[in-house]
């Protein structure tokens, strides 16, 4: 019981569980506290990792999404000022990136309700 009271409340290893043979009594309910207390304790953790992780990539997407916009920007300004020459393949370009910002930002909306719903 002291073993995985310090595995997981002070050395941070989580999933640790005691097993007292023959424990009875008094010792046996602190032996099943101390369990519930651990698996408690890794539950959260792990929730708190995962929360973590999806908002690590939910600022990935956003991010991406940022640079998308930023050269969709820099390719209107071009097709603004490139002539007629450059006007068709300037469309297509722009037009390809803004469904890519479309997307993404359907993704990104995604991940914000995951967020939000954590």
């Amino acid at each position: 019981v002291t073993n995985v009271a310090s595995e997981v409340g002070v050395e941070g290893r989580l999933g640790g569980q005691a097993n007292v043979a023959g424990a009875a009594g008094t010792w046996k309910d602190l032996t099943g506290n101390v369990n519930l207390l651990a698996a408690n304790l890794t539950t959260q953790v792990r929730a708190i990792a995962e929360v973590a992780r999806k908002k690590k990539e939910a600022q990935e997407k956003l991010d991406h999404c940022r640079q998308l916009l930023r050269s969709m920007r820099l390719e209107l300004v071009r097709f603004r000022t490139g002539g007629l020459n450059a006007q068709p393949t300037g469309l297509t370009m722009v037009t390809q990136q803004a469904q890519t910002v479309v997307r993404e930002m359907g993704y990104l909306s995604d991940a914000n309700a995951e967020l939000n719903a954590l």
